[in-house]
């Protein structure tokens, strides 16, 4: 039997003591997640992800070098290392909080004071192409979306998209990674990636997370209604 590959994991956090601590208990635990680099500002994170390629990013939403810096650090590695996945740590469950971090690009949200199991959890649940996030959290995300919808009811996310522009919004939404889809839809991952460009377009969004938000409201992909429900 083929033995599952670790996940590899950066730490980002202000505290290289709380990074230490995390690794040592994720190797006691042994639960197949390898952390392989620590940092403690935005330079240093950038740098590492780029040596590295990991599969996970954990960041504090505060960085050594600015109050915040987590939320401007998630949204270049979004641009830069767009296959890597981000779970940010939160302070607080402030609705604004919660909100910016899925706007600047996380693929889940994580109480810094949460347990080591619910930290494993989150990142072998955005290996798996979820967003991570409590019942909560998402009502907060649900709300900001209805309150961005103007009062007459039109949204950019009525414009027309083609079939087949529907289809990978559909699967991605649904939580598939651009090989899945590629490899679903006998496309190159190239081609997926320039059809999800036109498609953030059209709809006037930036992240996959915005786009499964938008799938949920208009309820037309019931596979990301109970992604997001589960």
């Amino acid at each position: 039997m083929q033995q599952r590959r670790c996940v590899r994991v950066i730490l980002a956090d202000t505290s290289r003591i709380h990074c230490d601590l995390i690794t040592q208990e994720i190797k006691r635990r042994n639960c197949g997640i390898q952390v392989v680099a620590s940092a403690a500002d935005t330079t240093s994170l950038l740098e590492s992800v780029a040596t590295l390629s990991p599969d996970v990013v954990v960041c504090h939403v505060d960085l050594r070098d600015s109050h915040e810096a987590g939320l401007r650090a998630t949204r270049q590695l979004r641009m830069r290392q767009p296959g890597v996945r981000v779970i940010l740590l939160l302070r607080s469950d402030r609705r604004e909080q919660i909100v910016d971090a899925f706007r600047h690009g996380a693929h889940g949200v994580l109480g810094s004071d949460e347990s080591l199991v619910e930290l494993c959890r989150s990142i072998e649940a955005v290996m798996r192409g979820e967003i991570w996030a409590s019942s909560k959290e998402l009502g907060y995300l649900l709300e900001a979306l209805s309150d961005s919808v103007p009062s007459n009811g039109q949204t950019k996310s009525s414009v027309h998209l083609t079939k087949r522009e529907e289809e990978i919004a559909g699967l991605v939404a649904a939580g598939m990674t651009n090989r899945e889809v590629a490899g679903r839809l006998s496309l190159s991952e190239h081609t997926v990636r320039n059809y999800l460009f036109r498609i953030f377009e059209k709809l006037g969004i930036s992240s996959r997370v915005e786009l499964v938000l938008r799938t949920v409201e208009q309820h037309q992909f019931k596979a990301a209604k109970e992604s997001l429900a589960s």
